[in-house]
Parts: C-alpha cells; structure tokens; sequence
C-alpha cells in the first residue's frame, strides 16, 4: 500500500507542476484574460480527471478500472443520443 502510496503522491506532484507550467506558458502566450481563464479552466478539469483516473487504477487495477470507465463511457453515449431524440 505504502508503495502505491508514494506513486499517488508521484502523480499529484507532477500534476501541480505541468497545471504551473502551462499556466506560465499560458500567461506569455494568449494576452485576453478571459480566454486564458476558459483554456486554463479545461486543462484544470483534464489534469484532475486525469489523476482521478490515475489513482483509480492504481488502486483498482486495470480490469476494474476499464470496466467502470467503459460503462461510463457508454452510458454518456446513451445519454447524448437520447437528448438529440427528443423534439
């Protein structure tokens, strides 16, 4: 446990750090504030689902985890194609 552990904590210094280094490139690049808040605002919801994931599958094990997030996957398809049915 202790050996996941320490890669969960591995994985969560990374993220901190790339989150940092894209919110500096971020800020030499793209001048409007508000589009740099919306693009800054999606690679922070992506990075996160990421370790989510990450950390699921250290934990679960990779049979478990691409079972739940298939049928999740699949269920927002369902999802999606029941919206564009309804008038």
């Amino acid at each position: 446990m202790s050996y996941k552990l320490g890669i969960a904590f591995f994985l969560f210094g990374s993220a901190v750090s790339v989150l940092l280094l894209i919110f500096l490139i971020l800020t030499k690049l793209i001048r409007d504030p508000d589009k740099r808040e919306q693009i800054m605002g999606k690679l922070v919801a992506t990075i996160i689902a990421l370790f989510i994931a990450g950390v699921w599958c250290m934990l679960a094990g990779i049979k478990i985890t691409l079972a739940v997030f298939g049928l999740l996957g699949l269920y927002a398809l369902f999802q999606h194609y029941k919206k564009r049915r309804e008038p």
